[in-house]
């Protein structure tokens, strides 16, 4: 069965320096060593709210590593959160809120 990753990244502010943009990889087999990964297109985009799904073999998420690149505004808070839906139930599996310290900001995490 497949199931589905959803991604979900809020920003709390635009920012005077440009677009916002946000982008996501993910890594599936597990070895958190984010190699190789693969970028999940197309993001979403609805005012300050990004969004992506990426199809996940199996009904687990535990030791699934992603990357999440954020080019905004230094200072901009962030809610990153990440679900698991396997058409039966929908879980959350990661939830971080931070605030971006540089442009280009990195996330890296690994499901739970």
């Amino acid at each position: 069965m497949v199931s589905t990753l959803e991604f979900e990244l809020r920003l709390s502010r635009q920012g005077q320096g440009g677009e916002p943009e946000v982008r996501f990889w993910l890594d599936a087999n597990g070895d958190q060593r984010m190699d190789p990964s693969e970028e999940i297109a197309p993001v979403r985009r609805e005012g300050l709210l990004f969004r992506a799904t990426a199809p996940l073999s199996g009904h687990d998420a535990a030791g699934v590593g992603f990357l999440v690149r954020i080019a905004a505004e230094r200072g901009a808070r962030y809610r990153l959160r990440i679900w698991l839906d396997d058409n039966d139930s929908r879980r959350e599996v990661f939830d971080q809120a931070d605030a971006v310290a540089e442009s280009p900001h990195r996330i890296i995490g690994w499901c739970r």
